[in-house]
């Protein structure tokens, strides 16, 4: 499985995905990415989310659907290219939509 790292830097185009990540490891605000999850009696879920917010060990994505706090997620591009796991650490109402802030461990902590 490749890994795609997610880099601080948003000087790119606002919902413009980098078409070469690997090389340059930038996300800019405003790219569709994909989360994908298991429920707990085994369902499989998938959403499509925008990114919204890129912080040191954190996202922020918009989403339609909530997703529970406590959450193990594993993010992907919208090209399903992995990217990560991630933990739901608030899922909060923003009038139609949800803000939802995923925690991604740093290099230096331990995988979830």
């Amino acid at each position: 499985m490749r890994i795609v790292p997610i880099d601080l830097n948003r000087t790119q185009k606002q919902g413009v995905a980098n078409p070469n990540p690997t090389d340059d490891n930038r996300w800019a605000i405003g790219t569709p990415l994909q989360i994908r999850w298991e429920e707990r009696k085994g369902a499989q879920r998938q959403i499509r989310v925008l990114l919204m917010d890129v912080q040191k060990s954190a996202l922020w994505v918009k989403s339609e659907r909530a997703i529970a706090a406590g959450t193990l997620v594993n993010l992907y591009t919208a090209e399903s290219v992995p990217i990560g796991r991630a933990s739901v650490r608030e899922c909060t109402t923003r009038a139609m939509d949800y803000s939802i802030g995923l925690y991604l461990p740093g290099r230096s902590t331990p995988d979830l």
